[in-house]
């Protein structure tokens, strides 16, 4: 059926045209749905993203601190064990006199 064609259109013909116009209108609708879902989609990522980034930056905040507290419990114990050394040779001196060296 041509556009200058005066025939009546039968049934076919409608038909067909139908069909192109469903397609048409179906590959409009997945388009439009595409566009929106990756709309969507980048937006969903940017929303992990930015979770992430507050996420990695209490972890790294969490890190300093530990690593923080274990340095002065590393210091502590270094003290302590100075302490105990000097605490040994005071008991060493006392319990031999002899032994020192002055």
């Amino acid at each position: 059926m041509t556009s200058n064609d005066t025939t009546p259109a039968t049934k076919a013909d409608i038909e067909a045209v139908l069909s192109k116009l469903d397609t048409l209108a179906t590959k409009d609708a997945l388009s439009q749905l595409e566009e929106r879902w990756t709309g969507q989609m980048t937006d969903g990522f940017a929303v992990v993203n930015e979770r992430l980034d507050v996420l990695n930056k209490d972890m790294l905040a969490i890190v300093n601190n530990l690593a923080n507290n274990f340095n002065k419990i590393n210091d502590r114990l270094e003290d302590h064990e100075t302490r105990i050394g000097q605490l040994e040779e005071g008991n060493r001196q006392i319990l031999r006199p002899e032994m020192t060296t002055s």
